[in-house]
């Protein structure tokens, strides 16, 4: 329907728009927070922020060292302005958060940017990435959680620009999506979990999910639950992995559950087949309705 032509239409303009990577944010004056030149950590730099921006606020990062800390941004007034976590050029500082830590990263603000900053997960946390807020920018952030992560890699709020980024997990889900308006470009994740999915879209609805790879070495690889409608994923692989039961599927590429209105064009979904009579498809739909798959 017309929806769909112009979700597709959306889309294509994006990918047309995606030939570089991480971006850089230039911050001028008072607004620019260096570390480690000035402050030890970030969040000695976050600390330092008036509450509300005076303008376009950037911490940079200008090393490449391991930072034990968690990042945690909130209760900033935007007042039409952004605040920018990034690393320098040439920069690939890491987060290594300490034991009992929610994630490396916590942002419970709006407009906030977390641009070239990994995280190695050697803890027990439940996120890598948690995001409550909208408007959010993450690119080329890669969560490396082992198996240490056990909710998710990244758990992201409304309209969230996720991009050149990835996720590699255990036993937790990759990406999950809640709330509208997200776009994913350029992303990976990778989870070995047979009660979760590398990308669960939560009810999400009006996603657009591009040139991007989501595998289950275990079960399903995408899920759209309940309520996630007028989805969009172009171009996209979605691999789902061997259940190891006998008589048992493996996982589906793409799974859905009374999701209606949603587009899949130019996929790949592959099933994972189970050992003895088990196989696995690449689609399963429960109850979904207007599922539009092209190419």
């Amino acid at each position: 329907g017309g929806r769909q032509m112009r979700r597709l239409a959306l889309a294509l303009c994006l990918l047309a728009g995606a030939a570089s990577s991480a971006r850089a944010v230039t911050c001028t004056g008072g607004n620019t927070y260096a570390v480690p030149g000035t402050y030890g950590t970030i969040t000695t730099a976050l600390a330092a922020v008036p509450a509300t921006l005076a303008g376009p606020t950037c911490i940079t990062i200008g090393n490449n060292a391991v930072y034990g800390e968690t990042v945690i941004v909130r209760n900033f007034i935007n007042a039409g302005s952004s605040l920018t976590i990034q690393a320098a050029p040439g920069n690939t500082p890491t987060i290594q958060p300490p034991a009992g830590s929610t994630a490396a990263f916590v942002i419970a603000n709006d407009s906030v940017n977390i641009l070239g900053i990994s995280a190695s997960i050697n803890q027990s946390i439940p996120f890598g990435v948690l995001s409550s807020s909208a408007f959010v920018e993450i690119s080329s952030v890669n969560i490396n959680g082992a198996g240490n992560v056990y909710a998710a890699g990244m758990s992201l709020s409304s309209a969230t620009w996720l991009s050149y980024s990835s996720v590699t997990v255990g036993a937790a889900h990759g990406i999950v999506l809640v709330g509208t308006g997200h776009i994913i470009i350029h992303s990976t994740a990778t989870v070995n979990f047979n009660a979760g999915y590398a990308l669960f879209l939560n009810g999400a609805d009006n996603a657009s999910i591009s040139l991007s790879s989501f595998t289950n070495f275990v079960t399903t690889a995408a899920y759209l639950a309940a309520g996630a409608d007028f989805n969009a994923i172009i171009r996209s692989t979605m691999i789902g992995g061997f259940s190891g039961a006998n008589n048992t599927p493996g996982g589906a590429g793409l799974s859905m559950a009374k999701a209606s209105g949603n587009s899949v064009i130019l996929s790949v979904m592959l099933g994972g087949g189970g050992s003895g009579n088990g196989s696995g498809g690449s689609f399963g739909n429960d109850g979904g309705q207007g599922l539009y798959i092209s190419g």
